[in-house]
Order: structure tokens, then sequence, then C-alpha cells
């Protein structure tokens, strides 16, 4: 041993006249030892001992209970008064007895005493002077036994009300962690569980508070409570690092930088230290009452509880978008080794075809091998870019350009796109004369129309008319909405599939022969969620199949003519209703007539 560190631990001067102190007989009996004595003083707002528990009605009993004792003690004499010659010295005592029983029921230890000498001084007094006897020996121990028996039964009242007091404030302490309990188990998001336990913590407590949470490298920072507490370097903010470094309390009422402004208690949970709490009590001395220090625990337990489960439910969303991410990376391998096998094996023959027996070729027998090939890519670039769009929408991606934009334009610039892919067939398409503006993003509602339409090309008959209508539907209150709908004479769609053909890589029974991988209908509704509308598919009278989704508008809408809007679809004749039939030609170069 090398060295010795002694605290001087606080008391009265008058101890050391009987016994040395400690860290005086240490550096007395040291010899070659150092000895090092530091400070034990806590200070003055640190209480040395446990403060004694006290009666809530403590203060209202002082001054009914002192004027009681009076008022018994002047009843009693006055009524002995006129009948003490005719009374039994023994009934005197009894008489007193009754009256100092009924005084220590109700008032503590101190003011029983009181009014048990008052009353052997009253009794005395009567018996000395009305009594043939006078005072005798054996009053004396009558009115010794009397003070026991007040004594005795003043502190049992006492310890009833301790009782009664502890029993309420157990309650209390078990509704209000009930109630933290039932708050966080209802709240989920990191910043709203934070904000209820600062909220319930101060209603609990009574002080202010405040939650630090650790940064990726560990290092706890505040997220929730008074933001000038805990300063990056304070005192407190090093306590807070040592609890959660360490898993035990720290600062204030611990043997830890007891000199710190509050109690930092480590939130635990199963997988270890997710955070600190820090109470910044107003009385210090409430922090050393053992009862406060298990409330205290056991609200920290639950608040580290609320946190760890919302980790654990991002962690369980994490892992699911993993899993729903790998879940399309095989889509896409899948895809690309089955679905994409048939379109390269056409245009690396039409390719080679061209290459080996480019001097054996018409201009017709060219130009039908390059339109092959450019079809088949287009039916390409629309697959991977499918499988690339709900990539960015499951990871979250998805972000709108909503601006005001005239519905006839994004139809027009629709059909111009899907010229080609409808040849050969007769394409209705029906748009009122007047339209309100619709806050949208046009490209991506522009691919919600190309893959509806595309999916009837699919799906229908070859050369059967498609149509595709835009119309406002009011409501009773707010501004309505726009539908949009595309519909064909394809086999329309089942009662059990009209929900599934928009989920995830769903393929209908008879989709079987058709190329993809049932995403199309899934991005289409992942596109009017986000704009707030809804998709949905129903058959159409006649046969075949309507698929519509709806658009808000927005409170107050502007109606733009559609003659001030440029024409971009091509709509040869526009008829009086403003419903136009456009003719597609097929590739033989004949023309479909309406």
């Amino acid at each position: 041993v090398g060295r010795i560190v002694v605290g001087k631990a606080p008391g009265p001067r008058w101890r050391e006249l009987f016994a040395r102190p400690l860290a005086e007989r240490l550096v007395r009996r040291s010899g070659d030892i150092d000895v090092y004595v530091i400070n034990g003083d806590q200070g003055d707002d640190l209480p040395t001992r446990r403060p004694r528990p006290q009666h809530p009605t403590r203060a209202l009993l002082d001054w009914g209970v002192s004027s009681a004792v009076l008022i018994a003690v002047a009843a009693a004499t006055s009524w002995l008064y006129p009948v003490i010659t005719r009374v039994d010295r023994i009934n005197v005592g009894l008489i007193y007895l009754v009256a100092v029983v009924l005084v220590a029921a109700r008032s503590r230890r101190e003011l029983t005493v009181f009014f048990a000498i008052l009353a052997m001084l009253g009794a005395h007094a009567l018996i000395r002077d009305l009594m043939p006897q006078g005072f005798q020996v054996q009053d004396t121990l009558a009115f010794g036994a009397i003070l026991v028996v007040g004594l005795t039964v003043s502190a049992l009242a006492v310890r009833v009300h301790h009782q009664l007091d502890s029993a309420y404030q157990r309650e209390a302490r078990t509704a209000a962690l009930h109630a933290v309990s039932r708050d966080l188990a209802t709240i989920r998001g990191i910043d709203a569980i934070l904000a209820a336990v600062v909220r319930h913590s101060q209603a609990m407590f009574g002080c202010p508070v405040t939650v630090l949470l650790p940064d990726p490298l560990g290092r706890v920072r505040l997220r929730a409570g008074d933001p000038t507490r805990c300063a990056a370097g304070s005192p407190d903010a090093i306590a807070a690092q040592w609890a959660f470094a360490n898993g035990r309390p720290a600062g204030l009422g611990t043997d830890t930088l007891r000199r710190c402004e509050a109690l930092h208690v480590p939130l635990m949970a199963s997988q270890g230290t997710v955070g600190v709490l820090s109470l910044f009590f107003i009385t210090p001395r409430r922090v050393y009452s053992p009862e406060r220090r298990n409330q205290v625990e056991a609200f920290a337990h639950q608040t580290a509880l609320a946190i760890e489960c919302d980790n654990l439910a991002l962690r369980s969303q994490a892992a699911q978008l993993e899993v729903d991410a790998e879940r399309l990376r095989n889509a896409l391998l899948s895809s690309v080794s089955h679905d994409l096998r048939t379109p390269l094996a056409a245009i690396t023959g039409a390719a080679s075809t061209l290459v080996e027996h480019d001097a054996l070729l018409d201009p017709q027998s060219r130009h039908d091998l390059a339109l092959t090939i450019s079809e088949v890519a287009e039916n390409m670039a629309r697959l991977v870019g499918n499988l690339l769009d709900m990539t960015r929408i499951e990871a979250g991606k998805l972000r709108l350009r909503s601006e005001p934009h005239p519905l006839a334009d994004v139809v027009g610039s629709t059909m111009t796109m899907m010229e080609r892919r409808l040849q050969g067939r007769t394409v209705e398409v029906v748009v009122p004369a007047v339209l309100p503006l619709v806050p949208l993003d046009g490209q991506l509602i522009q691919e919600v129309l190309v893959n509806l339409i595309d999916n009837a090309i699919k799906y229908a008959p070859a050369g059967s008319p498609l149509r595709v209508e835009a119309e406002v539907l009011p409501a009773p209150e707010g501004p309505g909405e726009v539908r949009l709908s595309v519909s064909d004479r394809g086999p329309g769609v089942t009662a059990d599939e009209r929900e599934r053909i928009f989920e995830k890589f769903y393929r209908g029974a008879a989709q079987g022969h058709q190329a993809g991988v049932g995403l199309g209908l899934a991005i289409c509704r992942a596109i009017v969620v986000a704009h707030g509308g809804r998709i949905w598919a129903e058959n159409r009278e006649g046969g075949g199949a309507n698929f519509r989704f709806t658009l808000p508008l927005p409170i107050e809408p502007a109606a733009t003519p559609a003659e001030a809007m440029p024409a971009l679809a091509p709509i040869p004749e526009p008829l009086p209703s403003s419903v136009a039939s456009v003719a597609v030609p097929p590739a033989d170069g004949t023309v479909a007539t309406t």
C-alpha cells in the first residue's frame, strides 16, 4: 500500500473531545504511506441524513389539537369539581384516562405528553384540595399508567397514519406508472415517445427532465427536454455519459459525481442501455427517499422498454424492406432469364437477318425487321422500367412534383407515346371541352395511363377498340375529383381478382401467355395513392374491363377551355360532344374505320 485516500466526514465538534477523527488517526499511524484527506462535505443543499417522514395534516393538527388539549383538560376538571367528593379516586384516574386516549388518537406524542401532564396537575389539585385523604402514592402510579397508555395509543395512531399515507402514496405511484405504461404502449415514433416521457416525468416528479440518446459513436446527445440542461462538456453531461457507459446511476444522490445538479439514470433494456434519463430535482432531499428512487427506477425501466420497442420496430421495418428489395432483385433476375429471353431472341434474329442477308432483302423486308427490333426493344425497356420504378417505390424514393396540369395535355401526350403500340386499333378518347387544372405529377400520371393502356393491349383481342375517358365527379362537400378510365373488350376481371391484380408480382389466370412480372398495375396503384386518389377495376357492360382511377381537385379549381390548349393527341376530327375517335393505321398500311 503506497497511498490512502480518506474523506473527512462532517460532524459536530464535541465528538472530537471523546475520539479523534479517523483521518487524523490514519495520518498519525501512516508512517511512509501517503495519506490524502478530501472534503467529504456534501454542501448546504444536500441532506446529511434521511429526512424524517411527516404526516401530511401535521400543520393543521398543531392548532386544532393544542386547543383541544386545553379544552379537554378544562372539561374534565370542571365536570369532576362538583362531584369529586362522591367519586372514588380510581374513577378520577379513569376519567382522565379516557380524555388522554381521545387526545392521543388524534395527536402526536409531544401533545399527548403535554396533555397527560396537564391532566395529572389538574387531578392532583382536585384530589389534594377536595378529597379527605389528599394525594397519595397510588395516585402517582395511576397517573404514570395513564401517561404510558397515552403514549402507546399515540404511537399506534401515528403508525396508522403513516401506513395510511404510505398506502395513498403507493396507490398514486402505481396509478401514475400505469398511466405512463398505457400511454407509451399506444405511441409510435421516437419523438412522440420522448415527448410523452418528458410530460409524464415532469408531472410525476415535479422537476425538469431531459432524455439523452446515443449517437452512432456511442456518445449520448440531448433528444428531449430542456435544451439548456446537460450542455456539452458540463458535469451533468459527463455524468450522463458515465451512467450510459457503466449502466449505473450517477450524479445527485449517488456515489459518482455527486455534485451534479441532476440524477442521471441509465435506461436499461433487454439488449443493453438505450439512453439516459436525467432528473433535475428542485428539492435535492427528495432523491434520497427509497420510495422515490424505486419510482424513478420503475419509470426509467418503462421508458427503456418503449424506446427499445420502437428501435425493434424500425429494425423490423428495415429488415422487411431488405426482404422486399431482395425479392425485387430476384424478380429482375427471373425476368432477365425468362421474360427477356424471347424478346432478345427476336432482336437477335432480326438483326442477324439484316446483317447476313442484307443483299437479298427488299426495302419493305428491311423496314419490317427494323420495326420488329424497335417494338421488341421498346417492350423490353418498358419492362425494365417498371422493375426500376417499383424499386424506387419500395425504397421510399417516390417523390411527387405536383403542379396544376391541363388533363387533356397529359392524355394527348400519352396517346402520342402509345401511337405505335395502338396500330390496328380504334381508340375512342372522351375528354370534356372544359376541365379544371388538376394538381398532379404529369410524368407519373402519364406512366399510369401508359401501363393501363399497355395492359389493355395485352389482354384484349387484336383489333378490338379501346376507350380512354376523363370526367369530373362533383362532391356534396368539397371540390370533387377527376376520374380517368381505360376500357377494353378483353376477358374482364373475376371477382376474386379485382383487388389482387394490383398486388406486386401477381399475374392472373389469363396472363400466363403474356410477358411481364406483374408490376404494372402495382406501380399504377402506388402512384395514384401518392396523389391522394384511388384506383380499381370493374367489368364493362357488354364484355371487357374498366380500369379507373381518381385524382382530387383543388379547393378552387380554375377552368381551362379545351380550345386554349394545344392538341397533343392525334385527333383528326373532334366530334361536337368532345368525343374523339382516333383511327390508328395497322402495320400493313390499311386504315381502320370508326
